[in-house]
């Protein structure tokens, strides 16, 4: 549970900004959810980074914090990096955004790709598909496409299908708006010639 000071500590460190954060408590207790709603009990614990918070970063992220949001298909850990959540008007949206992350992440673990040997079959499909491209990245671009592939499939069963305990399809829309609105925002900041 942890000493009675660490919650003053905590607060102690917290950006003074307005922003809406959540506990790595509350981010782990999503991710559980999120494995309930989609029948799932034996994914390893996630990893979670909040870099607000904590001042150590684990020796394992030395040669860099993961960003975003993944699934590791060797592993099925998940990574959270808790500061790339979009900004929230109430926790609970937050809470639904990170449970609906879960759910996301979950989907590549059921469906696409589902195990180690579909994921390199479908990298090694992408390979042979971009043979005539004169990009050196293919196999970055590979994993990319087997990623975003993944994505679509899992957010259609999401959204669409009602897959899991219950229907989920607003949450899922909501985190697709909340995504597509960050990234074009991202996008004008840093001067994207594309939008």
């Amino acid at each position: 549970m942890g000493n009675f000071f660490d919650f003053f500590k905590k607060k102690e460190i917290l950006p003074d900004d307005g922003k809406i954060r959540l506990t790595k408590e509350e981010i782990a207790d999503q991710l559980r959810l999120a494995c309930w709603d989609l029948f799932i009990s034996n994914l390893p614990k996630p990893k979670i980074i909040d870099t607000q918070r904590d001042r150590n970063v684990p020796a394992e992220y030395k040669e860099g914090v993961p960003s975003g949001f993944s699934i590791s298909p060797d592993t099925w850990v998940t990574y959270f990096n808790s500061d790339d959540l979009p900004d929230f008007p109430t926790r609970q949206d937050g809470l639904d955004h990170t449970r609906s992350i879960g759910q996301h992440e979950n989907m590549h673990f059921i469906n696409v790709p589902g195990s180690k040997r579909m994921h390199v079959r479908l990298v090694d499909a992408a390979i042979k598909g971009l043979q005539n491209s004169q990009d050196n990245r293919k196999g970055e671009v590979a994993h990319l496409t087997v990623n975003i592939f993944g994505d679509w499939a899992g957010d259609y069963l999401l959204g669409v299908d009602k897959f899991g305990r219950e229907d989920f399809s607003t949450i899922t829309r909501e985190r697709i708006r909340r995504t597509t609105e960050q990234v074009s925002k991202e996008m004008k900041q840093n001067g994207s010639q594309h939008l």
